[in-house]
């Protein structure tokens, strides 16, 4: 914790004053966070929990000027479906980034590397399969695209397999790259880690961040531009041409008269898949280079269907319809991180909670 009162995360081996629960009580001693936990349980209840406000101003007045001290929020490490760890890793790079403070479950993209992704994003996902001792991968995909959050994976997986795949050596994920054609893009598998917990394991249900994940804002642009034109534009005075992960977006735009605008949806016909518009397909985000991770589309009516319009417009209504890139429109830039508002994102950790992600491992 800060000396404002506001929260940090922070290396457990480090060491630092603490304090303890409850009444609040600072404990002018450096220790590393478990020497801070055992001592506090010794002489004291637990290092302190803190779920509302006013015991938020008890502990900033325990702690008047000692800038960083030790509370009793923690995270476990990443761990395998089976509760296991191990020491092998293929993160991407900058990966696990946890962005948002909402990605506690690992996916491996179409590049054969792990990603830490929202745990109810919906994708396919590799189960291993135990026989004798030996593991085994088995690649399952669902013949319809949307239809798995990680622990609906997880569970498919524990009912007509062993667990989604745990991935401990080179060998394991050479099987895996191969049961996984790039074509199926982000997969499942069992690497996860529970959200932030205190250290009696109860779960938190008050949060006072330094950084809460920031609000997309939606911009129009009133000037007449390709959409690499309007792409350009918005990545040197926003964040980027707009994208959409969910209707909540969408209802962050204010009224607007104009009948189309380009948003940063974008088609390249040589990553086409089946057929145009449905399932696998090509349709990327301007601000990922990947196609949705939610899944959500709003496609007007029969669309799209003319393989030569490969960019996108937003209608008055919120839908969208294929377009010539090189047509002159208005357009939506966006600044802030690709999140949801702040309050679904208390939500999600609650619902992550509810399917016990957090009480198997702690």
């Amino acid at each position: 914790m800060l000396a404002d009162g506001r929260w940090n995360e922070y290396s457990c081996e480090s060491a630092l004053y603490f304090i303890s629960t409850k009444s609040f009580v600072l404990i002018q001693l450096s220790k590393r966070w478990s020497a801070a936990r055992d001592y506090c349980r010794e002489h004291f209840t637990d290092l302190a929990k803190i779920e509302n406000d006013e015991e938020k101003n008890e502990v900033n007045s325990a702690n008047p000027s000692h800038g960083i001290v030790w509370i009793g929020l923690y995270r476990v490490p990443w761990t395998w479906s089976d509760k296991s760890q191990s020491s092998f890793r293929v993160w991407a790079r900058g990966e696990p980034n946890n962005s948002g403070n909402e990605e506690f479950c690992g996916a491996m993209t179409s590049s054969h590397q792990w990603n830490d992704v929202g745990c109810s994003y919906l994708f396919p996902f590799v189960c291993h399969q135990e026989r004798c001792g030996i593991r085994g991968v088995v690649f399952h995909w669902m013949k319809s695209y949307l239809s798995n959050s990680w622990s609906a994976a997880r569970d498919y997986c524990r009912e007509h397999y062993t667990d989604l795949a745990k991935i401990e050596n080179d060998g394991e994920q050479n099987e895996v790259n191969s049961a996984n054609p790039s074509l199926y893009g982000k997969v499942w598998i069992g690497r996860y880690r529970v959200p932030w917990t205190w250290s009696d394991k109860s779960q938190i249900n008050f949060i006072s961040c330094s950084h809460l994940p920031p609000l997309r804002k939606y911009y129009y642009v009133d000037t007449l531009m390709t959409w690499a034109g309007a792409q350009r534009y918005c990545r040197e005075k926003y964040t980027d041409l707009a994208t959409f992960e969910s209707m909540d977006d969408v209802s962050r735009l204010p009224p607007d008269t104009k009948p189309y605008r380009w948003i940063g949806l974008s088609d390249d016909p040589k990553l086409w898949s089946g057929t145009i518009g449905k399932e696998h397909n090509s349709w990327r985000w301007s601000s990922t280079g990947e196609t949705s991770q939610t899944g959500y589309q709003n496609w007007a009516a029969g669309k799209p269907t003319n393989p030569l319009q490969t960019c996108v417009v937003m209608l008055t209504d919120g839908r969208w319809n294929e377009y010539p890139c090189e047509s002159a429109l208005y357009f939506i830039c966006y600044t802030g991180k690709i999140l949801f508002e702040f309050i679904d994102f208390i939500h999600r950790i609650h619902f992550q909670s509810t399917n016990n992600i957090q009480s198997e491992l702690v």
